[in-house]
């Protein structure tokens, strides 16, 4: 369901309104105190989680709070006293945003990581994509016996970037035009069947003496002799060497996609600290947009490490506190430093660090604190530090008020 578009609201507007709306509004989140503080010129009753009522009196019920199950139970029960109430809930997953609506009825189910990841985008990188270059796609094939298309394009770009591997697939295609030129003046075979000897002496690592490819070599010159010799020396190493490089992409990307690979030759790239609900999507939002990123993330075990890998991202595995893995990053060298995880020290901590070693790079910081938030951006080097609840509160307001 497409979300509503949020009015121009800043993070000090308050919204008023001729006709008394009576706004439920359950929650103790950051984004249910940023809801309220845009709310404060209706009559709103804010409640804890529990504590919903039979909903009298009541037009529009939000249910904001953290805890998705929450939200939802608390939804149905008002549901049970409240039939005509419109409801607007937080939900982080889209499969239960899709299907809530034919449960609750006048029901709007947003996500305040998903409504917040193109606004911190957009402060660390412009709304527009990469200077140059495409756009960066996945595919992913579900199923445990194919490979997944990003893995399978990464492999061949990786191919693709080896001087020797193109070197050795020229003098490859190169072998096979000599061998089908052979095999046509040696045993007067058409073109077809020529181009078919030549891939079959590639294959058979020369051509075959037994008779497999046609007639044996005992009677022809001694230059096709000679050169049978040479094919079968070049053949083997050819070979040796084209399955070494395929092999080694194979297994360099599956170690990269496994633990994480490594981002020190990365350039023009963003770095995201903090694979939560925000940190994910905003991981979404750059592949989509067409960046390459870098991530970090403490638990190795996190819900979207692996989802975050799925689009193609590089997600190193350690504590984004510790210096030292800045430089694995190659945070010197982004257009963009988010600190996006779910605490605000190590935010700080991390958006600090990547001032002093990369000073040039825009540094975005998500901060649960409002005043800290807009004391973080007098500080020259942060070029925003926002709350996701305020980012999000416009666009809930919007949907509690829409007609």
């Amino acid at each position: 369901m497409a979300e509503p578009a949020a009015s121009n609201m800043g993070d000090d507007d308050q919204l008023t309104s001729d006709d008394p709306v009576v706004v439920l509004l359950v929650g103790t989140s950051h984004l249910a105190q940023s809801v309220a503080q845009l709310l404060a010129g209706y009559d709103v009753e804010l409640v804890r989680p529990g504590s919903v009522g039979s909903g009298d009196r009541i037009d529009v019920a939000m249910f904001c709070d953290d805890d998705d199950v929450g939200n939802i139970a608390a939804a149905l029960e008002l549901r049970e006293y409240a039939p005509s109430v419109r409801i607007v809930l937080r939900s982080f997953n889209s499969r239960v945003r899709e299907r809530l609506p034919e449960l609750l009825g006048d029901c709007r189910v947003l996500s305040a990581s998903r409504t917040a990841a193109p606004e911190l985008c957009n402060l660390a990188v412009g709304e527009g994509g990469p200077e140059s270059g495409p756009a960066r796609r996945s595919w992913i094939v579900r199923g445990l016996d194919r490979m997944r298309g990003s893995h399978a394009s990464a492999v061949a770009r990786q191919l693709l970037r080896r001087p020797l591997f193109r070197w050795m697939v020229g003098i490859m295609l190169a072998l096979i035009v000599l061998q089908a030129w052979i095999a046509h003046e040696a045993f007067g075979y058409d073109a077809l069947r020529s181009i078919h000897a030549g891939v079959a002496a590639i294959v058979t690592l020369g051509f075959a003496d037994e008779g497999l490819i046609g007639p044996t070599l005992a009677d022809e010159p001694a230059w096709v002799q000679v050169g049978s010799v040479f094919s079968m020396l070049i053949d083997v190493v050819l070979i040796t060497v084209l399955l070494g490089l395929v092999a080694d992409a194979l297994v360099s990307e599956r170690f990269a996609r496994v633990f994480g690979g490594s981002a020190r030759r990365m350039r023009g790239h963003v770095v995201v600290a903090g694979l939560g609900t925000v940190g994910y999507r905003v991981v979404r939002e750059l592949t989509r947009r067409g960046y390459r990123v870098a991530a970090i993330e403490a638990d190795e075990d996190g819900a979207f490490v692996n989802g975050a890998r799925g689009v193609g991202a590089h997600v190193t595995i350690a504590d984004v506190r510790q210096e030292e893995e800045f430089a694995a990053l190659a945070v010197d060298r982004a257009v963009a430093f988010l600190a996006l995880t779910d605490d605000d020290a190590a935010n700080l901590e991390a958006a600090f660090t990547s001032m002093a070693i990369a000073p040039e790079v825009p540094v975005v910081v998500r901060c649960f604190d409002s005043a800290l938030a807009e004391r973080l951006e007098a500080i020259d080097g942060i070029a925003a530090s926002r709350s996701v609840g305020r980012l999000a509160a416009p666009h809930f307001v919007a949907a509690a008020l829409e007609s």
